[in-house]
């Protein structure tokens, strides 16, 4: 589907006349990997705030063990997140 698209978007540019110019085509061209790990980062950004917020309140502090899970989940969140972002670096870093 996504070389249907492409394949669309250079014929198309190609019979206006202005195949030349391919400012957009970096765009059709992301891949599934660097989509995938952009979602993966926003996601885990989301719940790992939602984590601090509610250990910020009070209830952690009348149960000790969700205190603990919730400092469990937080930092393996950021761990996922910190994974996320390097490997989209990564990806965005390396030639295409």
């Amino acid at each position: 589907m996504k070389l249907r698209t492409l394949h669309d978007t250079i014929k198309k540019k190609y019979e206006n006349g202005d195949y030349n110019h391919q400012n957009n085509l970096g765009e059709n061209l992301k891949s599934n990997r660097e989509k995938q790990y952009e979602q993966m980062l926003a996601s885990t950004m989301s719940v790992t705030s939602l984590f601090l917020i509610l250990l910020c309140t009070e209830i952690p502090n009348r149960y000790d063990w969700l205190e603990d899970i919730l400092i469990f989940l937080t930092i393996a969140n950021g761990i996922a997140c910190i994974f996320s972002a390097s490997k989209l670096i990564q990806l965005k870093k390396s030639p295409k």
